[in-house]
């Protein structure tokens, strides 16, 4: 298959993206099916977001470090990310080359330190 261009910073990894756009697309959930591809439908932002979180907290050590408020600050910030789901192992793929752009990374980064303040301002627990 043939993948399309995408003009822009970082080529390599838009073409890769484009390539497993275009292939997604192609497949009907019936091919997935006949396959014997069985995935549940998964938000490949959620691990963006886990991952870079993770990355976050090691550099700003966090005023609470309860799972209470890690949870609020992840679903803060999966709420204010667009959602790409996937339901395949191609989609996986697709979520590694999510993490290589850079626009995504500074999107979530921006949308983990916005929540970060709002639950530490504002924590739900005693």
């Amino acid at each position: 298959m043939e993948s399309t261009r995408i003009r822009g910073k970082n080529k390599g990894s838009r073409e890769i993206y484009s390539t497993i756009q275009l292939k997604f697309s192609l497949l009907s959930s019936k091919e997935f099916f006949y396959r014997g591809v069985n995935m549940s439908v998964t938000n490949a932002m959620e691990s963006i977001v886990k991952h870079f979180f993770a990355e976050f907290q090691e550099n700003y050590p966090l005023k609470c470090d309860c799972s209470q408020c890690k949870d609020d600050i992840i679903a803060i910030a999966l709420n204010r990310v667009p959602s790409k789901y996937v339901s395949t192992e191609v989609g996986e793929v697709y979520i590694k080359t999510l993490m290589m752009d850079k626009q995504i990374e500074s999107d979530v980064i921006k949308e983990i330190t916005n929540a970060v303040m709002v639950v530490e301002k504002n924590p739900r627990h005693n």
